[in-house]
């Protein structure tokens, strides 16, 4: 009888995409310490190997594969066969680099949907697949952007556009197919290992202080944006293995870490003691002329707070990732 037929105290076996990346290392590590066997699976074009260094534990397995290649079906199969439960993270992420690429961001997304789809169907696995916040647009509201609510894609002449598009086409095909879903919508999670390379705008800063360089804010800093503590963010995923939450759309974020991007550099120069200055630099002049800013945009966590309510702060966040350095 396989560990698929078999469940004991509610132990899993978790497929992790994308696994040595920030979100998925980190998630790995917590669901290795609640005792499920956990798979990763990365091709370390934006993941670090670095990041699972330190998991020494016989329940946990990686595999060095391509998503997109078609020639990895065959042993992909075999993975998800006795998969109960897969976090689908695998993803070209951050503002920087699908601004830069955009074609990539498209073929990566269709592809790995191409692979990996069909097998969930056939296994019947469950999966938890991470969306992004860029689909909303602007947030609209002033209670925050609710899963709900109408959502605004840019103009095609926007490369930002691309991921959000691919993230949203991603969520209408993966409610195509016959296998249990939850979908999720990351707002700007952020914490230790989190590399500023992709346009993360909290650890270049936090990066630029730790070593008194100037930070760059983009524009005049009025832009508003939320922060979720990664240590929030993986309680929030592991209460959507119940399936319970199957079906369901959820923001991961927090509403109470909000603020505009100055007063961010500003709080992290304060918290870090730090000498740097603040800068301002133009929007074309870093991201190129096609660039269009989303000025607004933070959560709504009506939904996810009526199972888990985010503990971190601003400044607990700050010092977390400052310790770690």
């Amino acid at each position: 009888m396989s560990y698929k037929e078999i469940k004991e105290n509610n132990k899993y076996k978790i497929l992790i995409t994308g696994g040595c990346g920030f979100i998925g290392s980190s998630l790995a590590k917590e669901l290795l310490s609640d005792g499920h066997k956990v798979v990763l699976i990365d091709n370390l074009f934006t993941g670090r190997k670095e990041n699972i260094e330190d998991i020494n534990d016989l329940n946990c397995e990686l595999h060095l594969l391509d998503l997109t290649d078609s020639k990895n079906v065959k042993k992909l199969d075999k993975i998800i066969s006795d998969i109960d439960i897969c976090y689908h993270l695998a993803a070209s992420i951050g503002v920087k680099l699908v601004q830069e690429k955009p074609k990539e961001t498209f073929i990566n997304s269709t592809k790995i949907n191409d692979v990996l789809f069909p097998l969930f169907e056939k296994h019947k696995t469950k999966v938890i697949y991470s969306s992004t916040s860029e689909v909303y647009g602007e947030t609209k509201n002033e209670s925050g952007s609710v899963e709900t609510d109408k959502l605004e894609i840019y103009p095609v002449q926007k490369p930002r556009g691309s991921y959000a598009c691919s993230k949203l086409f991603s969520e209408f095909l993966i409610r195509s197919y016959n296998f249990p879903t939850v979908v999720v919508r990351f707002f700007n999670v952020v914490g230790p290992s989190q590399v500023p390379d992709y346009g993360h705008v909290l650890p270049k800063f936090i990066q630029a202080a730790k070593n008194n360089k100037d930070l760059e804010v983009y524009h005049d800093g009025t832009q508003v944006r939320s922060f979720c503590d990664i240590r929030d963010c993986i309680q929030m995923l592991k209460l959507l293995l119940n399936d319970e939450h199957n079906g369901e759309i959820y923001n991961i974020g927090s509403d109470k870490n909000v603020c505009n991007v100055a007063t961010l550099a500003q709080t992290v120069i304060n918290v870090s003691n730090s000498k740097s200055r603040i800068i301002n630099i133009p929007f074309e002049e870093a991201l190129g002329k096609q660039f269009e800013e989303i000025y607004i945009r933070f959560p709504n966590t009506q939904k996810i707070s009526q199972y888990y309510k985010c503990k971190y702060s601003l400044t607990n966040i700050i010092e977390n990732i400052l310790q770690s350095m």
